[in-house]
C-alpha cells in the first residue's frame, strides 16, 4: 500500500519486508514529461490509461497471468472522468 520515488543515482537501496510481502521495484530513464498514474497504470495520455484499463478488463494476454497466484483477479475501479499529469 506504499509508493516510494528515489532520486537518481541511488548505488544501493537497503530494504527491508516482512514475510509474506511483495515488492516491485522499477527503474528507467526518466520520463520526458508528465506522465498519469491511476491505479497500477502509467501513461502519458489518459486514452492510454483507458485502453489499458480496457485491456486489464478484457484480461488481455498483454497483461500476462501469475500461475502460482491462487486468488481471484483483482477488479480495477471505476475510471476517473479527469486526470492530472504527475509533477
Amino acid at each position: 500500500d506504499n509508493m516510494v520515488v528515489l532520486e537518481q543515482g541511488a548505488s544501493a537501496i537497503p530494504i527491508e519486508i516482512h514475510a509474506g510481502s511483495r515488492l516491485l521495484l522499477s527503474g528507467d530513464a526518466p520520463f520526458e514529461r508528465p506522465i498519469l498514474l491511476w491505479w497500477s497504470f502509467v501513461g502519458r495520455t489518459q486514452e492510454e490509461l483507458k485502453l489499458a484499463s480496457d485491456q486489464w478488463i478484457a484480461q488481455d494476454e498483454r497483461f500476462g497471468s501469475i500461475p502460482d497466484y491462487e486468488g481471484p483477479r483483482l477488479e480495477a475501479p471505476a475510471f476517473p472522468d479527469q486526470m492530472r499529469a504527475s509533477k
